[in-house]
């Protein structure tokens, strides 16, 4: 599997894009909204270039083995459970924090061993 990763960078530049100004791009805090807005932007990369983007798949994979559960929901569904959708909203900031550091360390091994 072929990682591109200058599309998946894409991907996390607009995710901190949103979290600097949520209000214009998606109408608030809302994890939901922001969870429909990725999957958007990954339609359009893979519309306009073919690829199919790791972050959703491989963000559930994370989520899943962070929060110890396999429930065959969607992480936005798996984050908010018990808090608000703008709480949902924060924490999924700070799992995507972790996940973005994993994934930058990840990438720099793929180039070293290139």
């Amino acid at each position: 599997m072929l990682i591109n990763w200058e599309l998946e960078e894409k991907i996390y530049n607009l995710i901190m894009m949103v979290n600097k100004n949520p209000g214009p791009l998606i109408g608030g805090k809302n994890i939901h909204r922001l969870s429909t807005f990725i999957s958007g932007y990954m339609f359009a990369i893979f519309e306009l270039t073919g690829y199919f983007c790791h972050f959703d798949r491989d963000f559930q994979k994370y989520i899943e083995s962070h929060m110890d559960t396999d429930l065959s929901i969607h992480w936005d569904t798996i984050i908010s459970k018990g808090c608000t959708k703008e709480e949902a909203f924060d924490l999924f900031y700070v799992y995507f924090q972790d996940f973005y550091n994993k994934q930058s360390t990840e990438q720099f091994k793929i180039k070293d061993m290139g």
